[in-house]
């Protein structure tokens, strides 16, 4: 066929449709437009966009994020402040940041790993003696009692927590605590930040420094593994991206190394953006009487591919 007679279609395609193709055909990551990506995805994908007036009324949702003021929870807390779909949002961290555009929509909640351990105690004992707790008041009320998505995006580093235990109590210990407190306040759906390489039931974890990548990647397989045996009859969402590109401001000295090396990378706002569409189909499933969808991991590339996608949309 001639170049004359080619369909216009074809010939002024729009750039980012090859730069889309290019990346699904290869399976790659390098050729996504990483700089307008994020602000797209998060768009199409949270269901940001005013939805036409004769549209039928959506139901609302309310979500948690726990860890909102790390790098991905803050884009958590962010995609789930600007959705439609979210009608209150509850962000639980160490120090809360204070939202002041939109108040009434979020509500922060100051908890460190202690005073979550001890609710996620104190919850679990309330649901499994009811009779007990109705009699003694509990010392801490769970901060997930009306929640429809719990989203857990707790993760440190070892030189911050200070050493391999420390490590394992912020990525393994809050992990459980928050999916301890879901469990006792029935959330339908559990959404876990993990990470690629998780790997479950690793019994050796070396806790020399040397060794760190083997003990992160049983302390994420753990973290899994804890949200599992927790939400026994909820949704568990498990996401496991690979290098993020937490911004200039939250990045880590290795991870803005490889970064600026040219390695694929994946936005926090895209994943963000890609959790909360998750999270909006699974609950409209569930809330209009669908079948939960138990356990769901997606790796990296999966993430990347829906991110892309939403592209079109």
């Amino acid at each position: 066929m001639d170049w004359w007679t080619r369909p216009t279609s074809s010939l002024f395609r729009p750039r980012w449709q090859f730069v889309l193709c290019r990346y699904q055909r290869g399976g790659g990551e390098k050729s996504i437009p990483s700089s307008s990506l994020a602000a797209r995805t998060s768009l199409s994908l949270a269901g940001m966009a005013s939805p036409p007036s004769s549209a039928k009324q959506q139901q609302q949702y309310v979500a948690a994020v726990v860890g909102s003021t790390g790098a991905t929870g803050a884009a958590l807390l962010e995609a789930l402040k600007n959705s439609q779909r979210f009608s209150k949002v509850v962000a639980i961290a160490r120090s809360p940041a204070s939202s002041t555009s939109s108040p009434s929509k979020i509500v922060p909640v100051r908890l460190d790993l202690d005073q979550l351990a001890e609710a996620a105690a104190a919850a679990s004992s309330a649901s499994s003696s009811p009779s007990s707790s109705s009699s003694s008041s509990s010392p801490r009320p769970n901060p997930l009692e009306g929640v429809d998505a719990v989203f857990v995006a707790l993760g440190t580093t070892r030189s911050a927590a200070g050493s391999a235990e420390a490590f394992w109590r912020v990525d393994v210990g809050g992990v459980a605590s928050a999916a301890a407190l879901a469990a006792a306040a029935r959330a339908p759906l559990f959404s876990l930040v993990s990470a690629a390489g998780a790997s479950r039931g690793a019994g050796w974890r070396p806790t020399l420094s040397l060794l760190h990548p083997l003990y992160y990647a049983a302390a994420k397989g753990a973290a899994e593994e804890e949200a599992l045996v927790a939400s026994k009859s909820a949704s568990v969402a498990i996401y496991r991206p690979g290098l993020l590109d937490r911004g200039e401001e939250k990045q880590r000295g290795g991870e803005r190394w490889a970064i600026k090396c040219g390695l694929p990378s994946l936005k926090v706002e895209d994943l963000a953006a890609v959790m909360v569409a998750d999270a909006v189909a699974e609950l409209d499933k569930v809330k209009s009487g669908g079948a939960s969808s138990g356990e769901v991991v997606k790796g990296d590339g999966e993430i990347k591919r829906e991110a892309a996608a939403a592209v079109l949309r």
